[in-house]
Formats: structure tokens, sequence, C-alpha cells
């Protein structure tokens, strides 16, 4: 049994990765082509014309030639930084604080990276070699791609996590809401009812609580009223439909 979970959560593992790198290649590139677009756009406003044969001859090298050689090494290089820290162990259509902060990091590292890759490639190849100039990375293209990088990432989870959303919730429109009355306003109670909020896409709805303390009627817990002692029940059946009804009990009672 232990093998079989452990061989499922490897299949998911790597199903979730393959979703990463479908997503994240695209938007790697993206970044680091638009870098460089737009590091050269203000080139072609030169006056003279000797300099603006030379800025297009510079310009041809960068964009025809070393952009796409110097992606064969970012790519990978992203890609690898990005899946420190177990980030993509995390589901791509949920997106918080922390999976921000961890794009945000590893994108810092890729760059700083970029940044010191030639100091550290001249000490093994000659820096006349053509293939090490793939290396070299302008710095303004670093800092460019750096912050289209940020923009872009943060922009595509956030859409995937408002188009999981929005499924969700056209989801919800469609099925069945079930109605919850909890039993026992206390301390278990309000952990539960934290739970069942946090499933309100699921077709769930806590409509009230119902308890003994007459110090509690009558208030509301994370907005949830405090109607009565548990004997109305059969009384708010009648009112309203309730689907289920969940009792706390502290573990002494067990």
């Amino acid at each position: 049994m232990k093998t079989l979970i452990t061989s499922q959560n490897q299949t998911n593992y790597a199903k979730r990765i393959a979703v990463y790198l479908f997503v994240y290649t695209p938007v790697i590139v993206l970044a680091f082509w638009l870098s460089y677009e737009i590091r050269f756009i203000s080139d072609i406003k030169s006056t003279s014309e000797s300099t603006l044969i030379n800025k297009e001859n510079l310009r041809h090298y960068y964009t025809e030639i070393q952009r796409s050689n110097a992606l064969l090494w970012i790519i990978p290089l992203k890609l690898a930084l990005l899946g420190l820290g177990s980030h993509y162990r995390s589901v791509i259509r949920y997106f918080r604080v922390q999976d921000a902060l961890q794009v945000i990091y590893s994108l810092t590292a890729a760059s700083l990276i970029i940044f010191l890759v030639p100091t550290l490639h001249s000490l093994f190849y000659p820096i006349t070699e053509v293939h090490t100039k793939y290396y070299i990375i302008p710095r303004s293209i670093i800092l460019i791609d750096y912050n289209i990088s940020i923009l872009l990432f943060l922009g595509t989870r956030v859409a995937i996590r408002l188009v999981n959303e929005r499924r969700k919730n056209n989801n919800r429109i469609n099925q069945k809401t079930k109605k919850i009355v909890i039993i026992g306003a206390g301390v278990f109670g309000e952990q539960i009812l934290t739970d069942l909020l946090k499933r309100k896409n699921e077709g769930v709805e806590p409509i009230c609580f119902l308890d003994d303390n007459k110090d509690k009627q009558g208030l509301e817990i994370h907005g949830i009223p405090v109607l009565g002692r548990p004997d109305i029940l059969p009384e708010l059946q009648k009112r309203i439909i309730i689907d289920e009804v969940i009792l706390t009990l502290p573990p002494s009672a067990g």
C-alpha cells in the first residue's frame, strides 16, 4: 500500500513539473525577448548615419544571434532555480504571498547568476571565443529582463488563479449549496466553521450556530449567528431548508 501511494505521488509530482515547464518556459522566453527589444528600441532614433549603421550591426548581433543562443542556457537556469525550495510541489492554480516570494527569490538568484556568469566563464575560456560571447549578457538587459520576468510570472500565476476561482464560482452556481447548522459554539465549533468557510466554493454554507449557553445566543462568530438552544432545531427546519447538522463535542464528552 505504501509503495502504491509513493508511486502515485511521484506520478502526480511529475505531472505538476510538466505543467510548470509548459507554463513557465514561454514566460521566460517572452521576458528575455522583450528585454532585448526594449534595450535597443531607442537606437533607431540616432541622427548620425555612420553611428546608426554601427548600432544596427550591434542590434543585429544581440537580437538575432546572442538572444537565441543565450536562451539555451538561461531557460534551464531559471527553471532549475524555480524548482528549488519545493516550488514545483505546490499546485499551480493556487497562488499566495508565499508563492509570489518564492518566484521573486528564484528570479533574483537567476539574475545574479546571469550577471556573474561572464566573470566565472572568463576564468576558463578566452573572451574572444564566439561561444563565450553568448554568456556575456549586457547589464541593462539583465535588469530589464528581471523586472519584466517578475511582472509576467506574477501576472501569469494571478491570471491562472482568477480563472480557477471563476470556474469554481460557476460550478457553485450550477450545483446545490448544502446548508449546514453547527450545534456548539465553542472552540471546536469555531474550528469547524473556519474550515467550512474555506470550502465555500465547494458548495457548503454554514447558516447558524445552536448553543445552550445563553451568553452566546444573539452573538456572531465570523459573521455566522448563534440563534438559540439546540432544541429549536425542529422549528428551524420548518422555516428553512437544512441539509446537514454538525454536532461538536469536546474530547471529554467522548
